[in-house]
């Protein structure tokens, strides 16, 4: 049985993001509530930290998925008896 570490890292780090959501309330309310700022009639600098953090969720939310995926068994690239390719 081998241990998946990117899966580990990846749990850790879910785990890590939701205690210091779950310590900082108030700044996390305030930064996630910043998202609905991203309408056109909002002023520049509200827009631009709305879609920041929306950004920053995106992204950390497509690593998570990617970290989560990769290396499955039934992954062709990893297979060692298929045919060379030309």
């Amino acid at each position: 049985m081998n241990i998946r570490w990117n899966n580990i890292f990846a749990m850790a780090l879910i785990l890590a993001a939701l205690i210091l959501a779950a310590r900082c309330g108030p700044a996390t309310k305030a930064a996630l509530g910043t998202i609905t700022s991203v309408a056109p009639h909002e002023p520049v600098d509200d827009r631009f930290v709305g879609f920041l953090v929306l950004g920053l969720l995106m992204v950390t939310l497509v690593a998570i998925i990617k970290m989560l995926t990769r290396g499955r068994a039934h992954d062709r690239r990893d297979r060692r008896d298929d045919p060379p390719e030309d």
